[in-house]
């Protein structure tokens, strides 16, 4: 199945309690958190191009179930891709303070790994979007000419979109804005 250009965008009904266990467990039982990097084969520290801190979540945890539901579920009505399971680690990303955000990026450019290569990105909100300015996620997919979906995910929102999509977070301009992102992937589009 060739690249589907559709952006899925859909309220989970996880509420303001569930997404402070979200954070509390992420806080707590990972690694601290530490600067994003960039570059698959050697990640550097740039924060020209993504400046925000992150840290993966145990695959204990059960919000990997939940939006591994949500993934099939799109993926069955609005992909149809060939899926294996999450590509890596679900990840926690806050970006903080002014300047903060990531430059227009794909998500499909690291290597292909057991699994395959990244197919759907996913992205969940963790904050209210009244709690910072700018952070905006920002995507382009092949075949929409251009247009530019511009979203402020509101808490418990997720986004879905095939990985080969140009997006970027927009610099904030204040505030804070915390998300959880994940690719899920399989073999090579035939």
């Amino acid at each position: 199945m060739q690249n589907n250009p559709t952006l899925v965008k859909f309220d989970t009904g996880i509420n303001s309690d569930m997404i402070k266990n979200i954070i509390d467990t992420v806080t707590k039982k990972s690694p601290k958190m530490e600067p994003a990097l960039v570059g698959s084969e050697e990640p550097i520290f740039d924060k020209k191009i993504r400046n925000c801190e992150v840290t993966p979540i145990v695959k204990t945890h059960w919000i990997n179930g939940l939006l591994d539901y949500y993934v099939r579920s799109v993926n069955d009505e609005v992909y149809d891709y060939d899926l294996v399971n999450w590509h890596s680690e679900l990840q926690f990303l806050h970006y903080s303070g002014k300047g903060a955000g990531y430059v227009w990026h794909c998500d499909n450019g690291v290597e292909e790994n057991e699994i395959g290569v990244r197919k759907i990105t996913v992205i969940l909100g963790l904050s209210d979007p009244n709690d910072c300015e700018g952070g905006e996620l920002q995507v382009i997919m092949s075949g929409n000419h251009g247009r530019v979906d511009r979203l402020k995910l509101e808490l418990g929102d997720c986004v879905m979109f095939p990985s080969t999509s140009l997006h970027r977070v927009t610099p904030l301009k204040s505030g804070e804005r915390s998300v959880i992102v994940g690719w899920y992937g399989g073999p090579e589009f035939r």
